[in-house]
């Protein structure tokens, strides 16, 4: 498994964020819920999560070039999957079916 992960760019890192540290599924349901622009209130009302969960987790996931700010207007910034994101998604999709 980690090698199809390593074939298509990704590196350690990631594969241990969604194989083998805590709060995997949250990251894998918080990209899931990003298919659309999405700001942390919404994807905390989503998930049934505390918004500062919603924020760790896209910290995370930024760090990692898996999701980035698509706008802003005030306080609110809206996030969605980078392509890179949306590659993980569909191979977590393989993964997950």
């Amino acid at each position: 498994m980690k090698s199809r992960w390593e074939s298509l760019g990704f590196d350690s890192g990631t594969f241990d964020l969604f194989m083998k540290m805590k709060g995997a599924r949250t990251r894998f349901s918080l990209m899931h819920a990003l298919s659309g622009p999405r700001d942390r209130l919404q994807l905390a009302q989503e998930l049934g999560v505390d918004w500062k969960v919603v924020n760790y987790h896209i910290g995370l996931l930024s760090r990692c070039a898996l999701v980035y700010e698509d706008s802003a207007l005030g306080r609110t910034r809206m996030y969605r999957l980078t392509t890179l994101g949306e590659s993980l998604l569909r191979l977590l999709g393989e993964f997950d079916g």
